[in-house]
Parts: structure tokens; sequence; C-alpha cells
């Protein structure tokens, strides 16, 4: 191990490689960061001398292994090839991910991850097999039993007065417990050797994401390295989205703790919130049209935020920039103290100073718009948006007293695949066995939730899935895999309306999950509930709940959608206006496909009205599509245009 009390080199990524196979025996563990933090050059580079060196033992551990998308279909393809080099650069893909996919990895090459992309791996062998099942939080413990000696990290620079600092800038969500350990005593052995690739394009955050030059052991620091940061574009918000985050937004009370995740759902979250806090009568009145009778439950919000939240979050995404740009994250945290009750930590904030925290995050990855406002934020923003390491976040050991006193009335947002009525939460795991995606942070934040006496765990599903023939309900009687156990079960929100399931007995249970099903299935979910004696065979489901259909959650919606309140993309999107309409085209399209008959009745009609207009040719040329060369291309050509011009006549959101 190199001395730390001077800075390390700046070695080519080659003779780091070297140094590092020389200095392990070739029996290398590393451990690299989940999602944007890896050092892709570097970690290809160590994978390709193991490749070619059977000698060489080469063990990854990590999570979310980023690639491309490369579209499922022809149109897919289509769509996103002339896409990627804008939105994606010159991103490089991780040479492991290929090789794992074609199963092609060699004996002395080991990839072990605890969370894949949702649904990227379900069916590659080797992924499967190599998936370890850890909570977030113990990752660490994982690490350091697994033997890690190496741990690679993308970072940021800035020069200070004191010389160079760099910043784990995206994931300080494991590293810097990791060091902890080794320097309190709390871990045996060596520290694994640290190295930093600089990127400048990543940006950089200050606290406990900056380390010292002396921190690394070698620092990779060259602009020939500096590539595209990988982006997740924000895709169009459904139908489906927008009505479960306008009752999600009913749940969050002023003054309290938000967590929440990424996706698109989550960006019709911020756009609810938004709503309720600069439009609050135009919320009302949405709520109004959603559910008249909401506004007289015991927990229901529908006040702008005077006080504020304070975010508390596994993930930091644009909607908490967004909130903190409207004032809504504008609760303040200090780490004053010591605090042992609320009471006690409100009496040391009322005379401290203005410079606490208004959100902490484990590790961020969003859009490249998201890149740029974080590197242009000030200090005094950047000293309220900190960074931490997910075991600060995700759970409450550790100064426990104060987290209290700080997380406060939270609200855990996550969404699942499925649910059962009697209230098992599916998120990560087919009863297959095959994995999604990984338990991650949702179990401690469900788990957090139960052990705060104020805080509420809210679990979002869609109450279905697939179209046509596929049509399927996402709440069931039972299933082969649960991921939240039901005592842990709490609220449920899907597009038909809010669950509360906190303490009430079976029966109650499954009639709050019939009133959120969808109505095509609610009459065989009673049958079983009934068949297995967990209700009475004389049960009816309110009247009230017999519309669960998705005409009528766009009838619901339609109301805030003439006033504009619901924009596809309402965090903004990298697709032009005309990408924009294909892509609502596409899924359209999709749906389609499970109905034959239908999808064959669309293309005849296509074909005795097939003279595009302009914007027409616009998208049949963008796909590639304006000069076909064989029958299943004019076939494709007639099925998109039929679906580009319903999507162009329709003033309704997407389903599904």
């Amino acid at each position: 191990m190199m001395q730390q009390d001077t800075k390390p080199p700046d070695p080519t990524i080659e003779a780091s490689v070297d140094r590092i196979i020389e200095l392990t025996g070739g029996q290398i563990v590393l451990g690299i960061p989940l999602g944007l933090g890896k050092p892709v050059q570097f970690v290809n580079c160590l994978y390709q001398r193991a490749l070619k060196n059977p000698s060489i033992e080469l063990r990854i551990l990590t999570a979310l292994s980023l690639s491309k998308p490369a579209g499922k279909n022809l149109l897919e393809k289509r769509f996103l090839a002339p896409a990627e080099k804008r939105m994606f650069g010159d991103f490089p893909e991780l040479d492991y991910v290929a090789a794992v996919e074609k199963d092609s990895l060699p004996d002395n090459i080991q990839i072990v991850e605890f969370f894949f992309a949702p649904g990227d791996q379900l069916h590659v062998p080797q992924a499967q097999q190599s998936y370890t099942s850890v909570n977030y939080t113990h990752v660490v413990d994982l690490l350091l039993d697994e033997g890690i000696n190496v741990m690679a990290h993308l970072v940021s620079k800035r020069e200070r007065d004191s010389g160079c600092a760099y910043s784990l800038s995206c994931n300080p969500d494991i590293t810097p417990e990791l060091l902890e350990r080794f320097s309190s005593g709390n871990a045996v052995g060596r520290r694994p050797i640290l190295v930093g690739q600089v990127n400048q394009n990543l940006p950089f955050l200050p606290g406990v994401c900056e380390l010292p030059a002396t921190a690394f052991d070698f620092i990779i620091d060259d602009r020939r390295h500096d590539y595209t940061l990988f982006s997740t574009p924000h895709m169009p918000v459904s139908a489906q989205d927008y009505a479960a985050a306008l009752y999600t937004a009913t749940l969050i009370e002023d003054g309290g703790t938000l967590q929440i995740g990424i996706g698109s759902f989550a960006d019709a979250l911020t756009q609810a919130i938004k709503i309720r806090h600069t439009q609050p009568a135009e919320f009302r009145d949405t709520i109004r049209q959603m559910d008249p009778s909401l506004a007289s439950t015991d927990e229901c919000f529908l006040d702008p935020f005077e006080i504020g939240l304070y975010g508390c979050t596994e993930m930091f995404v644009h909607g908490f920039l967004e909130l903190y740009r409207i004032g809504v994250l504008k609760r303040e945290v200090h780490d004053s103290g010591p605090a042992h009750t609320r009471e006690e930590h409100q009496e040391n904030n009322a005379h401290a100073p203005s410079n606490g925290r208004v959100l902490d995050a484990g590790f961020f990855l969003d859009s490249s718009t998201f890149y740029e406002e974080l590197k242009n934020l000030t200090e005094a923003d950047l000293e309220k948006l900190q960074m931490k390491p997910v075991s600060f976040v995700n759970q409450l050991y550790t100064d426990e007293a104060l987290k209290r006193s700080q997380r406060i009335k939270a609200r855990f947002i996550n969404k699942c695949l499925m649910a059962t009525l009697l209230g098992n939460i599916v998120s990560d795991q087919l009863e297959n066995g095959q994995i999604v995606s990984g338990v991650g942070g949702q179990y401690n934040f469900v788990a957090q939730a139960h052990e705060l006496h104020d805080a509420r765990s809210v679990i979002v599903l869609n109450a279905t899935r697939g179209g046509g023939r596929s049509l399927s309900s996402n709440i069931l009687w039972s299933y082969g895999h649960t991921t939240i156990p039901r005592h842990l079960r709490d609220i449920i929100v899907t597009e038909y309306g809010i669950a509360d399931l906190w303490g009430k007995p079976d029966r109650e249970i499954i009639a709050a999950m019939l009133n959120i099903a969808d109505s095509r299935f609610q009459p065989e979910l009673l049958r079983q509930a009934i068949k297995n004696g967990k209700i009475e065979k004389s049960y009816e489901i309110p009247a009230q709940f017999h519309q669960n259909y998705p005409e009528a959650v766009q009838r619901k919606l339609q109301w805030a959608r003439t006033r504009e309140l619901l924009p596809s993309y309402p965090l903004g999107t990298e697709f032009s206006e005309l990408e924009q309409s294909i892509i609502d085209a596409l899924k359209r399209l999709k749906s389609l496909r499970q109905e034959p008959v239908s999808l064959a009745r669309s293309v005849v009609s296509t074909f005795r009205n097939r003279h595009p207009t302009k914007r027409e040719r616009d998208a049949l040329e963008r796909l590639g599509l304006h000069k076909t060369e064989n029958l299943k291309e004019r076939l494709i050509a007639l099925a998109f245009l039929w679906a580009f011009r319903q999507t162009e006549n329709s003033n309704e959101l997407s389903f599904n």
C-alpha cells in the first residue's frame, strides 16, 4: 500500500493497472460504485488484462452496470439509432456487460451484482446466476466479507487554495463508509487500494463527497479519458402515473420528509406536488375530479407547503432540484446538538444559522440536463443539497436520536411490480426466481417508515400491465415471491385510489385492495378471497369502485389536461417534438400488437388512406420507413402510420 502523506502520481490507465496487478499478485477483488460512478476505461483495461492473462483472478462486485439501450424490435432500433449519439455522446460501454449477456466470461473473471437495470437481465443466465440479493445498506459488509482489495471510482476535480480536491460526486453511497471502517479499526486487514479516474464532466459536489488527493493511491487525470456521462432521458408520463401521483401528493404533509425514486412516476409526482404548491385551487379541483370524498379523510393534505419539505432519499433525482427551485424543498435540518428529542432539536434549529441542509441523498443518476444544472449550482446551493452514504439516509442506526428529530412526518414513496390482496409487495423478482432489478434500499425505507412514529410507507403500482390478450392484474390473490412482507404493509396506491392498510385486519385489507384494483379483475379476486374464507360470501364491492377502468381514469384527468396541468414531459426532455409523438405512437402500437385482429384492421384502414401528410412523412422518414424495401416493412409502416394518426388526434395521456 502506498504512503498516504503525499499526493499519488497521475499514472496512465495502463500503468495503474500494471501496478495494481503487481500489488495484489493478480488476485483482484474490485469494488466499483453503482451506476454512474464506474470509471469505465479503467475497469475495461483491467478486464481486458485478465481476459488475456488467465493467471489473473478478477472478481468485480458492483450494481447497475449501465449500457446504452439497443431497442427490442425494428422500430425501437430505428428510433434509437439516430438519437444515440445525441443522447449518449462518446459514453464507452463496459466490456464485461456484453460478455455476461453472451455467457462468454472466462473462468478467471466473475461479475457479481446486487441490482440490475429493471428487466435488462431477465433472460441472461450468467447475470441471473451470479446475482447477490442484499440490502443496499449491507453492501459494505459484503465487500469486506469478499476481501475487497481495490476500490475504483469516477471522480471530479477542483482546485482549492490548499491544492487539488476530488469529489466522489454521484456515488458517496458506500466508499466513505468503507474507508471509515478501516480508519477506525472496524475492518480487518489492509485498506483497499483506492483508484480515482477524473472526469471533468462529472459535477463537483462537496461535503462527504470531497476527498483530498492523499486519500487516493492512484489518480488517473487525463482529459483524453473524459467521456459523456450516461444519462437516463425523461420518458413520457402515462395516465396511470399521473393518477397515482395526484393521489400520492395528498399524502405528503407540510413540514415533513420525502423520499422518491427515479422514473416517469417520480416525474409525475414532482408535477403533482408542484401544482399543489403553486396552483392550490387547481390542485383541489383536480383532486375533486379524481375522488370527491378524498378531502374528508384524515391524511389528505391539499394546501401549499409553507414550512416545506426535507429530502432524505437514496436517489437524488431531477424532481428534487425542481422542488428546491419552486420553494417546496426548503425545510432545513442541522447536525447541531446533541438533541435527544424533537423539541430539543427544534430549539437548536431556532438558534442555528441558516445554513442547514434541505436534502441528503445517497447517489444520483439522471438526465444530461440534470447534470448541467448540478454543475451550475452555487456553493450556497450545494451546502443545502448534500450527498451522504446510504448507511446515513437509508436507516436510523448511528445518531438515531438526531435522525429521528430530522425525519419527521416522513413519506417514503416507492414503486413495485405487484401486490397481493393481503398486502405482500413484489418489487425485485418473479416467482420463477428470475431477478427483475433488486431489493436495493426499498426494504430499508419501508422498515424505517414503521420505526418512525409519524412516518408512512407509500407503495405505488400500476393496477394492470400489458394489453389485449396479455392484459393482467398487478393485484393478485397470492404470488410465489415477496419483497416486502405483509406485516410491513402500510399504504398502497394505484391509478384507482389509495388503500390505507396499516393496523387493519385481513378482511378490511382485502376490501381496501379490491377498491383500488382494476374492475376487469375484481370479480375473480373477490372469488378467491371468499373461497379461502378471508371475506364473507355476501360481500359486495361498493358501487363507486365498479368503474375502475382506464377510460374512467382518462375522464378524471381530462379536467386537468385541458388546463395544461399535466404535460407529458413535466421535467423537459431531450426528444424533439416530433420524436415525442413518435414515442407515443410506438407505445400505442406496442399495446395493439397483443390484439392481432385489431392490428390487422388498423393496417387495412390505413392502406385505404395511405397518403401521408408532410408531418407523417417526417415521422416515417425518422424511422427509415419512408422507402420500404419489402412487404414486412410496408406492413410495419402502415401499422405505425395508424398509431401515429391516433396519437396526433388524441388529447389523452397514454395508458401502460
